[in-house]
């Protein structure tokens, strides 16, 4: 699809209908009606669960009077993202790539323009209390907006708020944020929005929240795309209320919630179709290619039943633990970069090196750096080869003191100092949290983010080839990556969590997103397939940020229930994963 195609579909406008012509529409079962939009984004095996969603929330969008006599409402589908590939190289420092599908499971929206001044919003899961505020409140609306211009602003405004449940916070983090001057600086929003209300209805869910399908990154995509409509229906408006760009930005409303994610979950969710995955690069971010599923390959996710560590109310320990890991994440890959450049100045043969990690236009060592060095950079530009970069990763320290690297890097690049000591800034937390360990793993995370990339590109030409066995073979590949280096169930006798049999090794990536209990769950179910059906037919790898949570299974489709029974038989819970269309407008013919 063209970028011109996708901007269409987030800038459609769906001719909105009253709440009672949409109960006619539910009540009708003519072929160009409701089953018909929905058959359309979610196949025909998913239909009828999509279509009873619909129809139980318009028959209590009339029971519940919310909503004003005749004015038009829009019905907007909200789906997750299951990530199937990638992630983790997904940093700016790394830019690499993750390969996403919006999911099946959903939730849909009801959503009325008024002329009152205020938001009134229910849910009909019971969980969620019922919203009534003014649009212009002091937490809908900071009244610095227009001065809120970056992440740091807005990062700032969030942690001063006193939002305690998830679907308040990213409704009204979703209005805050559009209208700050990050995303409104002419506040051309501000206006649009003045004195305006919303009467909003969401449907029970299907969508897990907290298992890492991006369940807070849904209602900010389908809010963008039902207010994108309903401004657009208006005389006099022939631009939309949020352009492709913004809708991808409002991934940061999540910040109201504690979720400090990018824009990757909601580029996911918007960009999703059906039967496909897509494709997403980062730093710049662009939406690359959306392959075809197999036919013969399952993917589905395993709920390993251990809460992610960055969890609300997670243990003080664990969630030291999970910021100390992606803290290292954060900053090492840009750590290994400054490196590379200390050593492209001081190694005769490595001189043109830096000419390549500087080839993307940036001058900062944290956007993309490390891509360059793979084919999907400009490596392939000059004469060093792949083999010629594993040697180069060799030459990194690891676990060296931030203290020496930094004596080092000072010496020999007195005009990056200001970076270096930025970064040094990030990593200095690290000391004061009981997990610490003051030594940094720079080759292997550098060697990790590389061939992470050089993984992606092989598992994209695998996807689109239908090779089945080298799918399993990357994703195996993958998890081993990101094996547990340190048990933060067990510590030594400093109090700091202890090696793993895998950390002693050592191993020559490592980016630590697993944990030693799903590592043996991972090595139980891959020799158990191994043993019943053969080499490379199933694979096992943790999933989303890790450090908890889901586990991603690829299977050749012909074992696809004997691997279910394998999981189910040890008591963890099974998540389908039939890629969807993404956040849509229902449009019906009336």
């Amino acid at each position: 699809m063209s970028r011109e195609q996708t901007s269409d579909k987030h800038h459609s406008t769906a001719a909105g209908l009253s709440l009672s012509e949409w109960a006619r529409v539910a009540d009708n079962s003519d072929p160009g009606g409701l089953p018909h939009a929905l058959e359309g984004l979610v196949g025909s095996r998913h239909v009828e669960a999509e279509v009873n969603k619909a129809w139980k929330l318009i028959r209590d969008g009339l029971d519940r009077r919310i909503f004003v006599d005749g004015a038009p409402i829009v019905l907007v589908r909200c789906p997750g993202r299951a990530r199937i590939f990638g992630g983790h190289c997904d940093l700016p420092s790394i830019g690499g790539m993750s390969v996403d599908v919006a999911t099946h499971q959903s939730f849909l929206a009801l959503v009325q323009r008024t002329t009152d001044a205020l938001v009134r919003a229910e849910n009909l899961n019971l969980l969620h209390h019922p919203l009534c505020f003014g649009i212009s409140d002091s937490d809908a609306l900071p009244s610095n907006a227009e001065n809120i211009r970056g992440r740091s602003d807005w990062l700032h405004w969030t942690e001063r708020q006193s939002t305690s449940h998830t679907w308040e916070g990213l409704l009204k983090g979703t209005l805050a944020f559009m209208r700050t001057g990050w995303l409104d600086s002419d506040r051309r929003r501000h206006r649009a929005l003045q004195n305006q209300g919303l009467r909003i209805l969401i449907s029970e869910s299907d969508l897990p929240s907290g298992k890492g399908l991006s369940a807070s990154s849904a209602l900010p995509a389908g809010l963008g795309l039902a207010l994108n409509s309903l401004w657009e229906v208006q005389p006099g408006h022939s631009s939309p209320l949020l352009s492709s760009s913004e809708l991808r930005h409002l991934d940061y409303a999540a910040y109201l919630v504690g979720d400090l994610g990018g824009m990757s979950d909601i580029t996911a969710i918007l960009e999703g179709r059906r039967g496909r995955a897509t494709v997403l690069w980062y730093s710049p971010d662009r939406v690359d290619q959306r392959p075809l599923i197999p036919a013969d390959l399952r993917v589905f996710a395993v709920d390993s039943g251990v809460d992610r560590m960055d969890s609300p109310g997670s243990d003080p320990w664990l969630s030291s633990f999970s910021r100390h890991t992606k803290t290292l994440g954060n900053v090492t890959p840009p750590l290994a970069v400054l490196w590379m450049r200390h050593l492209s100045r001081t190694v005769e043969e490595l001189r043109p090196l830096e000419d390549i990690l500087l080839s993307s236009g940036s001058q900062v060592s944290r956007c993309g750096l490390l891509r360059e060095l793979t084919v999907a950079g400009s490596l392939s530009e000059h004469s060093y080869r792949p083999e010629f970069v594993d040697q180069l990763l060799e030459q990194l320290p690891n676990n060296w003191t931030l203290e020496r690297i930094q004596e080092v890097l000072q010496a020999s690049l007195p005009d990056l100092r200001e970076e270096l000591v930025e970064l040094a800034a990030d990593l200095a937390p690290l000391g004061r949290q009981p997990v610490s360990t003051t030594r940094i793993p720079m080759r292997q995370m550098a060697y990790y983010g590389i061939q992470e990339i050089r993984r992606g590109i092989a598992y994209i030409g695998a996807l689109s080839a239908g090779d089945i066995s080298k799918l399993v073979r990357l994703c195996n590949q993958a998890h081993d990556g990101d094996r547990a280096i340190y048990d933060p169930f067990r510590r030594t006798s400093e109090g700091h969590p202890a090696l793993t049999g895998w950390g002693r090794k050592p191993p020559k990536e490592a980016f630590q997103r697993s944990l030693p209990i799903i590592d043996a769950w991972v090595d139980q179910f891959r020799d158990f397939m191994e043993q019943e059906c053969g080499p490379e037919q199933a694979s096992a790898r943790i999933s989303g940020a890790g450090l908890g949570g889901l586990i991603s299974i690829h299977v050749a489709a012909q074992h696809h229930h004997k691997a279910i029974d394998w999981w189910r038989n040890r008591g963890h819970s099974i998540i389908p994963i039939d890629p969807s269309e993404g956040a849509s407008l229902i449009h019906v013919a009336h």
